[in-house]
């Protein structure tokens, strides 16, 4: 039975606005939150003016109040019937540690006399930005103001709730790793530390412990023929031998068992081929009735592909699927079959599934890949995701897209589906490069930016954006400008700056000696040059420049020179 989410309200209040209009949005929310299926908390009205917190102390009080129900909600809806106090909301929710939905009041026509104008829209923001500079993390949605008995408030509180699943769900959780990385399939590496750094904790099985564990299982093991009989309920089990059958029930109790023990809230599994040289079975039906149970299932040991499915199936209170990019589909360039060996749920399918033989491995070792789920995916809008751990991070694309009713061959093993998947032509080009963030080229192609700037983006590591280009002109300018007319300030000025390489023979030598080291310099060979050697050519040049322009270096003297800087004389 899914728990029951709890959200804790928290009102604003600021003194010169009109807050006897806070006790009627506390009835507001409360009746929203409840005919949306939601419980509340809720601090004593009588604890603050109008119920409301406006000041520090009652943000210090209501913060306190918080802490005491730790645990007891998933997330914080901060409302603002009339414009908030910024420092009073910062104060109660800096350290609520669950997401935070900023939700505001609209004026009504009509109402704007001063008993009634909230100011909530603009109040909204100043709460906002202050949440920024503290970095709290919130949420908002579209309107950015909404009356909590509207219909569309009603879909903010469903969409919030998904955020306070996936939020509370991914800050802690436990990623079973059942056997090693296939070396074949170095597409699916990651970063262990990476994922403990972002609260996954993994647990590493060998597959030969599981292999022993479902060895020693009988047949007539009570549990085992209980898990039997619930996989032939759970899809069409007719054509699997019985042994091959058995053997399925056992693996699914030993996984059972790993996850029980480890309280494993997702898992990753070795699928290939040691289970079907010599279990002769192929998991992937198990992986499929996992996903439909909740645990979230991913094969061929993606672990990143877990985490992504885990994200997504506590948004959607669904199962998800790990799919491949597979097949065009015909001329259609926005369309693909995205394609698994049958991990896919039950409950995603259009129909029920078929457990066959895995024709990949029954092709040169017939009888050895029974397992898979075969069946076609249901008509549905999705959405597409995965990660990638990176420089210690963990990296997430995300897309929507939807699967169509366009039928797939026969002969079509597997479960698979069709996906329309916008600008996928593009989507595949940053897939395929990386390193370009997913989201950005679409929103460039929506604003018609030419593919050949879209392009460059891909290969260069820094913008030199138009505002930066002029100011590095603007100081070009005032540079050459004072280097033509006030050459003896612009020389005082950079050697002042730039001179710790200055050669002080040369300066007060004169024309002839300056030149002499210059050319000294430059017969330097190459191979023998320093940083040093280039550092003093670039003096003497400057050097050089300003004797044959007029302007001399006067010898340093007691008394008149500066320790840290050059001054003009005469000049």
């Amino acid at each position: 039975m899914k728990k029951k989410m709890t959200f804790a309200l928290c009102f604003c209040n600021r003194g010169f606005m009109p807050g006897e209009l806070i006790y009627g949005a506390r009835d507001d929310m409360v009746k929203a939150v409840t005919d949306a299926g939601y419980d509340y908390i809720m601090m004593d009205k009588e604890l603050t003016r109008y119920g409301g917190v406006e000041t520090r102390d009652e943000g210090r009080l209501y913060a306190k109040w918080l802490k005491e129900h730790e645990g007891q909600y998933d997330g914080v809806i901060f409302s603002m019937p009339i414009f908030a106090d910024e420092n009073g909301a910062i104060t109660a929710l800096q350290d609520a540690g669950v997401p935070i939905l900023m939700q505001a009041y609209p004026d009504e026509i009509g109402k704007m006399d001063f008993a009634h104008r909230r100011d909530a829209y603009c109040g909204k923001f100043s709460v906002t930005d202050v949440f920024c500079q503290y970095n709290v993390p919130f949420t908002v949605l579209k309107p950015h103001v909404v009356h909590p008995l509207s219909a569309k408030f009603q879909e903010n509180l469903r969409d919030f709730a998904a955020i306070c699943r996936v939020v509370n769900g991914m800050k802690r959780f436990n990623l079973g790793c059942i056997g090693a990385r296939t070396t074949a399939f170095k597409t699916v590496r990651f970063d262990e530390l990476a994922m403990q750094k972002n609260g996954i904790n993994v647990e590493s099985f060998d597959l030969s412990e599981v292999f022993e564990k479902v060895r020693a299982k009988s047949d007539d093991d009570a549990v085992v023929l209980a898990k039997l009989e619930h996989l032939k309920n759970y899809t069409d089990f007719s054509k699997v031998p019985a042994s091959n059958a058995l053997t399925l029930a056992k693996v699914s109790v030993v996984l059972d068992e790993y996850i029980e023990e480890y309280h494993l809230d997702a898992l990753a599994l070795r699928c290939w081929n040691e289970m079907e040289t010599y279990l002769r079975i192929c998991p992937c039906v198990l992986l499929s009735e996992l996903n439909d149970r909740g645990i979230v299932a991913s094969c061929e040991i993606d672990m990143c592909s877990a985490i992504s499915m885990r994200a997504m199936s506590l948004a959607s209170e669904g199962p998800a699927a790990v799919l491949d990019w597979n097949n065009n589909y015909g001329d259609d360039e926005d369309k693909i079959i995205l394609f698994h060996c049958g991990p896919v749920a039950q409950s995603l399918m259009a129909g029920k599934g078929t457990v066959t033989e895995h024709k990949m491995f029954a092709k040169n070792d017939p009888g050895s890949g029974w397992g898979c789920n075969e069946g076609r995916i249901k008509p549905m809008p999705i959405t597409i995701s995965n990660c990638q751990t990176k420089d210690g991070k963990i990296v997430i694309y995300a897309s929507e897209a939807k699967f169509t009713d366009d039928p797939i061959e026969d002969g079509y093993f597997g479960c698979g589906g069709v996906a329309e998947i916008p600008h996928l032509q593009d989507k595949c080009i940053t897939l395929a490069k990386g390193g370009f963030k997913p989201g950005w080229e679409e929103a460039m192609r929506e604003h018609d930016v030419p593919d050949w700037y879209i392009e460059s983006c891909r290969k260069i590591k820094y913008m030199f954006p138009k505002a930066h280009a002029v100011a590095y002109l603007m100081a070009a300018i005032r540079l050459m400008w004072f280097k033509v007319y006030h050459p003896a300030v612009f020389y005082a000025v950079y050697f002042t700056v730039r001179g710790a390489d200055i050669d002080y023979e040369a300066a007060v030598g004169g024309v002839r000696v300056a030149k002499q080291h210059l050319r000294d310099n430059e017969k330097i060979p190459k191979d023998e040059r320093t940083a040093k050697d280039d550092d003093a050519l670039v003096s003497l040049q400057l050097e050089n420049e300003m004797l044959q322009r007029g302007c001399e270096f006067l010898p340093i003297e007691l008394g008149r020179s500066y320790a840290s800087k050059y001054v003009v004389e005469d000049g």
